[in-house]
């Protein structure tokens, strides 16, 4: 019973772990690009100088980014970029 048990809760907890991926895919290549850097969603919101919280709102289309912001997040991810490319929304 508790193997099961643990089973159901582990189950449970990757799910979670994968939706709350899924919300962060509005800017996929954006995304791409962190991955390659080598950044996580915490260490890139300090690397811009914003809040993990507002950073993962922005990322997941639930507020806007700024052009300055989008200024910053071309800097830290390298002017090889254009913005079309790091800023195309994904379908969800």
């Amino acid at each position: 019973m508790n193997v099961l048990k643990k089973y159901i809760e582990n189950k449970k907890s990757f799910i979670n772990v994968l939706n709350r991926y899924e919300e962060r895919e509005m800017f996929k290549n954006l995304q791409a690009e962190m991955v390659r850097k080598g950044m996580n969603y915490k260490e890139f919101a300090s690397a811009i100088e914003m809040r993990y919280e507002t950073f993962s709102k922005k990322m997941s289309g639930k507020s806007e980014f700024h052009l300055d912001e989008m200024e910053n997040i071309k800097k830290v991810i390298g002017n090889d970029f254009t913005f079309e490319y790091l800023f195309e929304k994904s379908e969800q």
